[in-house]
């Protein structure tokens, strides 16, 4: 279950908010690019020990 975002978490959602809208405005196509890119980016971090998938 997802929790409210703590106060000071604000300016973080808001920036994640307009990601989300940038993401869906864009062709399949990009979309499938930025989407493989950001789990590549992610196995890569968990792969290097710099941090844990959310």
């Amino acid at each position: 279950m997802l929790q409210p975002p703590a106060s000071g978490d604000a300016p973080l959602v808001a920036e994640a908010m307009e990601l989300v809208k940038l993401f869906r405005a864009l062709p399949p196509i990009k979309r499938k690019l930025v989407t493989d890119f950001a789990r590549a980016l992610v196995e890569e971090t968990v792969r290097s020990g710099c941090g844990e998938p959310a």
